[in-house]
């Protein structure tokens, strides 16, 4: 097995961190943007008397948002192994 250049453990360390971070966006878009986005649109939806809905939403989001900047700096963690 030959081993990889610099610039090319770089380039790997760089995708990782790509990856992670879109891992991030993701989880943003679906379990904070969605959610928030839902209730500003419709913000007359019937909840069928579920009094907890909101809430649960709106502790799931904040986790969810949470959960998208931890993916974000794990992946800010990958760069700081690029080499000069």
């Amino acid at each position: 097995m030959t081993s990889l250049s610099k610039t090319a453990r770089n380039e790997q360390k760089k995708l990782s961190a790509t990856y992670l971070n879109n891992l991030g966006v993701g989880v943003f878009a679906v379990g904070t943007f969605t959610p928030v986005a839902s209730f500003v649109v419709q913000p007359s939806l019937d909840w069928s008397g579920a009094a907890s809905m909101p809430v649960r939403t709106a502790v799931f989001s904040l986790c969810c948002l949470g959960g998208s900047m931890a993916l974000h700096l794990f992946g800010r963690l990958f760069l700081r192994g690029c080499e000069e």
